[in-house]
């Protein structure tokens, strides 16, 4: 009998939490941004022959590393726009990407899709010529849409992506500035 009496609260105090919780949600972003930079001691044009071309982004992205049995394929052209990939993996899970826009040397815009939280973010690389130097900078960008869930996942963006685009930016600068 005194386990009936202590349910009453703990089942009031849990519907609190979870309409709480949930009432919290609504007033949380819809959309997330995350952004690095990294300055490349090469030329914008180097640097944007690897962006453009999917099957080179094995090279320093970090998810290869991180995942090395990563199963990935690649349809549309070669390079540039419509150059598509998709993957496969036990740690970065399933996705494809597509690049949809570019501007030689200077942006390219590409869609991402992640098969776990059936979301697209759009991805952008901004490349500034310096002297005998490249400013990249990496943007990531989402709608996180109305599930509450993933409104809690923009609170966390930055820390959960940043540091793979940090990690893919100094490998990109690592290759290029090594390959030149």
């Amino acid at each position: 009998m005194p386990h009936h009496r202590l349910l009453r609260p703990v089942l009031a105090v849990s519907a609190v939490a979870i309409t709480s919780l949930f009432l919290i949600s609504l007033t949380l972003s819809d959309h997330y941004t995350v952004t690095r930079s990294i300055t490349i001691q090469t030329s914008p044009e180097r640097i944007f022959d690897l962006l453009e071309t999917p099957r080179e982004w094995r090279k320093w992205g970090a998810w290869n590393q991180r995942d090395p049995q990563m199963t990935v394929q690649y349809a549309g052209p070669e390079r540039g726009r419509d150059a598509a990939w998709s993957w496969q993996g036990g740690r970065s899970g399933n996705g494809n990407a597509i690049i949809t826009r570019t501007a030689k040397p200077n942006e390219l815009h590409y869609i991402i899709r992640l098969q776990s939280t059936g979301t697209d973010a759009e991805g952008t690389f901004r490349l500034e010529r310096g002297n005998q130097s490249t400013r990249v900078t990496w943007s990531m960008e989402g709608h996180l849409g109305d599930n509450p869930l993933y409104r809690y996942f923009g609170l966390f963006a930055d820390r959960l992506m940043g540091p793979d685009l940090e990690l893919s930016l100094t490998n990109l600068k690592t290759f290029t500035e090594k390959g030149k």
